[in-house]
């Protein structure tokens, strides 16, 4: 074997077995004993079949070598095993042996040992097939991944850090209504109607550059045809492999549904409470129409009643004005807005301008339909609405969306109120039948209301007459108790009044015309007992009786009562003046104490009891015409402010004699002078039959001849300071 040729074998580290036509071996290289089967020793003339059984069956292609029909053959990939856990792999190469062109009856065979490649490619074969199978299992779970995300009611969104869209499922493109078109590569905010929240959000996610989870985040989404709806998200972060930057992962639902059930439910509470709470029915509309405004984001609310309704009396206090609050006319009922809420971004001046003396007929526009129907109605947009004719006040405040409902007590519509939107909105069933229940609670608050108002003033009315018979405290004690009530008062002023000259006029006047008279002077009296906060008592025939210092104590009973005699005779002169009549009063005053109270159980009547009230009624019978007389116990109360003349003694029945004044009038005022003819003097002594005769025969002229005031003068020896 030519040394070349084996240094070549060497160096790609082959070696070579010599065979003839009849397989037997006729020289090898020493490093062919390592891929043989048998581990015996090779030797020249033996079988190399038995050292390589892998020749079996190859003698035909051995023979077509050596013959030079074939060129070259080789057996790839054979292996052996040389121990327990080590193999050896190799190639056999046959060739043909030829020297300068002519062959040799030989063949050679060249073993290769592959081992360490055929290693590398079991082990890449191996790999591969690793490799296809996590494919396959990669690829399984992408398809089950894609099938959970595809049948997900849920939305799922992924953005990248800037908030662009990368992914979305079906129930995203479903709910939303948008294509994939529309929102890959679109920022998520494009759809959010505040992102605010979200966008601080995104924010703090990225400075901290880790996976991070935030749950229960509410956002107000806006479909691509404009409706909007609620959305609870929670928003999780993934860190990418590529380039190690966060992808948001957004899950959320369909909340709309639920929060606007809790609306209903929260709206509904909100109303029950101001019915509740509310002190009449204007505050109550008014609190109604911002709550629900603001509940349901409505710019603009509106209460609109029957024309006139305003005037009744709502506010408790008032008077009944008109028998009912709902008088309708059947021919052209008008309604006339009584309550306006506006949102900030309105211009309340100019809307009140607008809605200054506006009335609807209640047979047109969305007012109407309401009114005849009486169902709550919905308009999406009432600027393309052609039956809605309030579009030169929708046009300037930019309304759109409008919706009302109507005030019912039973089947009887009192009002409607109407709210509106500055967006186009979808008609909302729920709300509407909730609005129509509420609508029924406000009915029936108004008429509640209104039957409380007639039922309080018809209260007042009764405690108006029950004060006008009896003090306070004592209708107030009566109330509660109904048995007798009577109190001492030790220091009071009583006053007796009689009108001198009314039987003259009784038989020249009608029984009605001069009850009618009479009224009128004793309303002047009346009305100076409630000047000085005095009590009347009573009236009997053309007799008058009050009294100070009850039913609460005070210490100016006298003074009240004196300016209170003073002013009657004023006022009788006015009288006088007025109905062209020639009346006068002769006026009694005692001070002292009484028991006063009600007796009886029926007909109650406030009455006074004791001395007291006998002397001031004698100071009166006793009087003169024209006269205030007093007492001396009312003397000696009275201040230095007076002008009093002393009368002297004269006779009282059942008390004897007794010192009585004349309170002449006020210091500095005019007063009407002293008869000096006709009133004893003092120290001139007349008996009680003389005395008696001169106050009838003073009492006879000054009913034909009334006396004419004079100015005081301090000069008048008769007068008592």
């Amino acid at each position: 074997m030519n040394n070349l040729f084996k240094q070549f074998l060497k160096a790609r580290k082959m070696d070579y077995l010599v065979i003839n036509p009849e397989l037997k071996i006729q020289d090898f290289s020493d490093g062919v004993m390592r891929f043989t089967e048998n581990s015996e020793c090779l030797s020249r003339g033996e079988d190399v079949q038995y050292y390589f059984p892998e020749l079996i069956g190859t003698e035909d292609i051995i023979d077509g070598i050596i013959q030079g029909n074939q060129d070259y053959f080789e057996l790839n990939s054979m292996s052996r095993q040389l121990e327990e856990t080590t193999s050896i792999y190799f190639n056999i190469y046959f060739l043909g042996i030829s020297i300068q062109g002519e062959h040799l009856p030989e063949l050679m065979l060249l073993f290769e040992d592959v081992t360490q490649r055929m290693e590398l490619e079991q082990a890449l074969v191996q790999e591969t097939n690793e490799s296809r199978l996590l494919l396959n299992a990669y690829s399984h779970s992408q398809q089950y991944i894609d099938r959970i995300i595809t049948s997900m009611e849920d939305i799922l969104i992924v953005t990248n850090q800037q908030g662009i869209i990368k992914k979305v499922n079906l129930a995203t493109l479903s709910l939303l209504e948008y294509s994939q078109v529309d929102l890959i590569n679109h920022s998520i905010s494009s759809f959010v109607e505040d992102d605010t929240f979200l966008q601080e959000y995104l924010m703090e996610s990225s400075l901290k550059k880790q996976d991070f989870l935030f749950k229960n985040l509410e956002l107000t989404c806006q479909k691509k045809h404009g409706d909007k709806m609620i959305l609870e998200f929670s928003i999780s972060t993934l860190t990418t492999d590529t380039d190690d930057s966060l992808d948001f992962i957004y899950v959320g639902r369909d909340i709309t549904a639920r929060k606007r059930a809790q609306q209903r439910m929260f709206t509904q509470y909100q109303i029950s409470r101001i019915l509740s709470e509310a002190p009449n029915i204007h505050d109550a509309l008014l609190q109604i129409l911002s709550s629900t405004c603001e509940s349901w984001g409505w710019v603009l609310g509106e209460v609109w009643m029957l024309e006139n309704f305003s005037e009744a009396p709502l506010i408790l206090g008032g008077e009944l004005s008109q028998a009912g609050a709902f008088q309708i006319s059947q021919t052209n009922p008008k309604l006339e807005c009584i309550k306006l809420w506006t949102k900030s971004v309105v211009d309340l001046p100019k809307i009140q301008e607008l809605y200054q003396k506006i009335t609807r007929d209640c047979n047109k526009s969305l007012l109407g339909k309401i009114w005849q129907s009486g169902f709550a109605h919905w308009i999406e947009d009432v600027m393309v609405n052609d039956q809605f004719n309030q579009k030169d006040i929708a046009e300037i405040l930019g309304l759109h969306a409008g919706f009302g409902f109507p005030i019912k007590d039973g089947k009887e519509v009192l009002g409607v109120i109407t709210f509106f939107s500055s967006e186009i909105s979808f008609p909302d069933p729920e709300l509407m039948q909730t609005m129509t229940t509420i609508g029924s609670q406000l009915g029936q608050f108004i008429k509640r209301k209104l039957a409380e108002i007639a039922l309080q003033y018809q209260q007042q009315q009764t405690e108006r007459l029950l004060l006008n018979i009896l003090p306070e405290p004592i209708a107030n004690r009566l109330k509660q108790d109904t048995k007798t009530i009577a109190e001492h008062f030790s220091e009071v002023t009583v006053l007796f009044a009689d009108i001198v000259g009314f039987t003259q006029i009784s038989s020249a006047l009608s029984p009605i015309a001069l009850v009618n008279l009479l009224n009128e002077l004793f309303s002047a009296f009346d009305r100076l007992t409630e000047k000085y906060g005095l009590e009347k008592i009573k009236t009997i025939g053309d007799a008058y009786m009050v009294v100070g210092g009850l039913p609460y104590p005070r210490s100016d009973h006298a003074i009240a009562i004196a300016e209170m005699a003073l002013d009657m005779q004023k006022a009788i002169i006015e009288f006088n003046h007025t109905h062209n009549q020639v009346l006068s009063l002769r006026i009694g005053i005692h001070s002292g104490p009484v028991v006063a109270g009600v007796i009886g159980i029926k007909k109650f009547l406030y009455d006074l009891w004791g001395d007291t009230v006998n002397i001031a009624s004698r100071m009166e019978s006793h009087g003169l015409a024209g006269r205030i007389q007093i007492s001396e116990d009312t003397f000696h109360i009275l201040p230095d402010q007076y002008v009093i003349f002393k009368r002297g003694l004269i006779s009282i029945k059942g008390k004897g004699a007794m010192n009585t004044y004349f309170l002449l009038g006020r210091k500095g005022e005019k007063h009407l002078p002293i008869i000096e003819q006709i009133i004893p003097q003092k120290n001139h002594c007349k008996n009680a039959t003389t005395q008696h005769l001169v106050e009838v025969i003073h009492n006879k002229l000054q009913e034909n001849y009334p006396l004419k005031s004079n100015e005081i003068t301090n000069s008048s020896p008769d007068f008592q300071i």
